[in-house]
């Protein structure tokens, strides 16, 4: 039997220092029907020298694909290879983290599960991580524990406020590339896009086991971050006017993010049209109370009265 096709993709900007322990941690992966394409994002070290002897060590597995863009960012470089992505199955993957052997095995299998009982169907699957240090000493045994991520967060509602489908752990089928591409430039990052717009026409699950080693060292795009109570807490009362910037930029960002997303919407065909009533309602709220209440109204906010006030707050 043939093993399904899986395209990873991966955008690289000066990633020398961990990128050759990456590539390696694909290389040894039990599904091995895989092909690695990848993108450099304008880097200024030796980055691109180490992916080009891995294209020549694996001619017919890693493709260095080329365009006339520049530096992109981490959202947009990885939106633009996408779009030489051609297999059925797709996976983000980051340049310095590490993939445990069965990452791909166990998520592809997961999908082509769902597939069964949802043919047809966009698909989104994902999963936990282990948090480690530059030298992979682990730091925390489950990201969704340190930060407090309820991975059955996945509705519309919820996810208009918080992503809880880590890029670098996403397997999703071709059917959820058609519909979420081409990506805005609103968006605020690649994989809460597909995670959105999964929550829209398909269908998202995860898997409660951990597939990547995430390094943390200082130079994370996003990073982990402890997002108990306190210590958002100790950070608002050290900085109280930077965390009170932060959280008007970051409101500001993800209701760009909505109204591209109720324009790609108006363009495509709808399972549920009432599916994007309290989006639009966000979106059209312009007090900053009515839309909390928005919020708190189509319960985009879960759990209990304490678990609401955190998210309520960005700091």
């Amino acid at each position: 039997m043939i093993e399904p096709r899986i395209d990873i993709l991966m955008s690289v900007y000066n990633g020398e220092k961990f990128l050759a322990d990456q590539l390696e941690s694909l290389v040894r992966q039990t599904h091995q029907n895989w092909r690695l394409l990848v993108r450099n994002d304008n880097s200024t070290d030796s980055s691109v020298r180490i992916l080009h002897e891995y294209c020549i060590r694996y001619p017919k597995k890693i493709v260095l694909v080329s365009d006339d863009c520049m530096q992109l960012g981490a959202c947009q470089g990885f939106a633009k290879v996408l779009q030489h992505s051609s297999a059925e199955y797709i996976m983000f993957c980051d340049q310095d983290d590490v993939w445990l052997p069965t990452k791909v095995e166990a998520s592809l299998n997961e999908l082509m599960r769902l597939e069964i009982k949802n043919p047809g169907m966009p698909i989104l699957v994902y999963t936990d991580l282990t948090v480690v240090d530059e030298k992979l000493r682990v730091l925390a045994e489950s990201l969704w524990q340190y930060q407090r991520i309820d991975p059955r967060n996945n509705s519309l509602n919820a996810l208009l406020l918080e992503n809880v489908a880590t890029g670098c752990t996403m397997i999703f089928n071709r059917k959820l590339k058609e519909q979420a591409e081409p990506l805005p430039s609103e968006a605020v990052m690649h994989d809460w896009w597909l995670a959105l717009v999964g929550s829209v026409y398909g269908r998202l699950s995860f898997l409660s086991g951990k597939t990547v080693l995430y390094r943390q060292h200082g130079r994370n795009d996003v990073g982990a971050q402890e997002r108990s109570f306190k210590s958002r807490l100790c950070k608002f009362m050290k900085s109280p006017n930077a965390s009170f910037v932060r959280s008007t930029r970051s409101a500001a960002r993800v209701r760009a993010q909505c109204r591209a997303l109720l324009a790609h919407v108006q363009c495509r065909t709808v399972p549920d049209p009432t599916l994007m009533i309290p989006l639009q309602r966000y979106v059209d709220s312009t007090n900053t109370l009515v839309r909390k209440w928005c919020l708190i109204r189509h319960k985009m906010l879960t759990g209990d009265y304490i678990q609401a006030s955190k998210k309520l707050f960005y700091f």
